[in-house]
């Protein structure tokens, strides 16, 4: 393999650039395409540093990638320089979405809800004949989100950092039972090799739900109830659970990741039109039966899209994802959305996701297209973050949701969590009291009302 390949700026373009934006960034540098990079690696300690100089970011427990494109075709190279294009395919055609003509990014790879991929980018190297890795990492971060921001995929995700003290950062992170954590220097450069800069703590007990090898899929410890207790369950709350999850496209969490197996006549197959996702297509159902049919083929969580499977190309659900490290931000930040939304004319309601946050959700009464949900969606969630004071508890307010073929955890729907809690629509006083991601299960799903 040459992991050098591409085609190099023409001098002229070279002593043209310093009119280009980036020329304006400070450290950056302007260079050729300068081919595989060696990675930046974090140095593994048993404390997450302290002070105002450090940023902190969740690990996804995924294979480090490094991703190119170059004049609009992308390839994936693993962290010693082998091309995983191939294993990695749907984020190798969701790249070619950027807006650029050439771009070096790094971040992991990893795997949920069964098989589908997403590539969880932190850091941005390259762009356009202008080599960023002495840009300081804060700025190298906002390159990479606007770079990120036009893209209307499920399969990248800019990875956020914290801006707290790393010990609080590492502590909340493992009681969210995530992987650990890395802290880095805001203000430091991008070099090969074990860095200082960086410093890796990993938690000591992981639940490690994201988890691949670009070459080989590795298993994926899945946590499940039994059949019987699911088919029980969902007796029990199908009259409330079908008014959400009835005749939508579905995506799975199953106790045997892999290709749908046949399917019961309950349980229907969808071919969205011009649908670029992974090889497992949605299903949908209508009634018991169907959510039946979802336990015999193995089903355990349901993520639903956004839309019916009759009008696919509008939606008729506008989302937040709420988390935060502090749960009481979590908690404020949804009050506020629901107030600014309230002002907008919308009534909201919140959705607790049965691991570490709410979801705050809206129904259209009218036609509105993708694009307008999530450019609104989008700007409800900066006014939200804005108001929220500094040290807010490293809130997230994650609008992806609304994006076309995205899904995202139904209301009712179990999840693959030891003490199997259950994904609760509540009412906004619930949430003014305080309650918990994960207060109810499969074992007490109470009408939260």
């Amino acid at each position: 393999m040459d992991r050098a390949a591409g085609p190099s700026p023409h001098p002229r373009q070279i002593s043209s650039q310093h009119a280009h934006p980036l020329a304006r960034v400070g450290g950056s540098v302007p260079a050729p395409y300068p081919g595989f990079i060696e990675p930046c690696l974090a140095a593994a300690r048993n404390q997450a540093p302290a002070g105002n100089e450090w940023i902190h970011e969740i690990e996804y427990g995924g294979a480090r990638t490094q991703a190119h494109l170059i004049n609009g075709q992308s390839r994936l190279y693993d962290k010693d320089g082998s091309d995983c294009t191939i294993a990695c395919a749907p984020i190798a055609r969701a790249l070619q979405l950027l807006v650029a003509r050439e771009a070096i990014l790094d971040g992991e790879i990893a795997a949920e809800r069964g098989d589908s991929l997403l590539y969880f980018v932190f850091d941005l190297l390259y762009l356009d004949g202008f080599d960023l890795r002495s840009v300081p990492l804060v700025k190298r971060k906002r390159l990479l989100a606007h770079l990120l921001s036009a893209i209307p995929t499920r399969h990248i995700r800019l990875v956020e950092h914290l801006e707290a003290e790393g010990p609080d950062v590492l502590e909340r992170a493992c009681e969210m039972r995530i992987t650990g954590v890395v802290s880095k220097k805001r203000e430091s450069a991008y070099r090969g090799g074990t860095q200082e800069t960086w410093i890796n703590v990993k938690c000591a007990k992981q639940d490690r739900r994201l988890v691949v090898d670009p070459n080989a899929f590795a298993e994926r410890r899945i946590v499940a109830p039994s059949k019987e207790q699911l088919a029980t369950y969902w007796a029990r709350v199908a009259h409330r659970a079908l008014k959400y999850l009835a005749r939508r496209p579905l995506e799975l969490v199953r106790d045997v990741p892999g290709p749908l197996p046949v399917l019961p006549e309950s349980v229907h197959l969808l071919r969205p039109k011009g649908f670029l996702g992974d090889t497992v297509l949605p299903v949908w159902i209508e009634d018991l039966a169907g959510l039946l049919g979802l336990v015999d083929i193995g089903a355990i969580e349901l993520h639903p899209w956004n839309c019916t499977v009759d009008d696919p190309e509008y939606p008729d659900t506008l989302l937040f994802d709420v988390e935060a490290m502090d749960w009481r931000a979590v908690t404020q930040a949804a009050l506020l959305l629901r107030d600014l939304l309230a002002a907008d004319g919308l009534k909201s309601w919140p959705n607790l996701t049965g691991i570490n946050g709410v979801q705050v959700m809206v129904r259209f009464h009218s036609r509105v297209t993708y694009d307008i949900a999530q450019r609104y969606s989008a700007a409800i969630a900066k006014q939200v973050i804005a108001r929220i004071p500094a040290g807010n508890g490293g809130l997230f307010v994650h609008t992806e949701g609304n994006f076309r073929t995205r899904a995202s955890i139904g209301p009712y729907s179990p999840r693959a969590r030891p003490g199997f809690p259950i994904a609760a629509p509540v009412s906004w006083r619930r949430i003014e009291r305080g309650v918990r991601a994960d207060a109810f299960a499969i074992s007490h799903p109470f009408h939260a009302s």
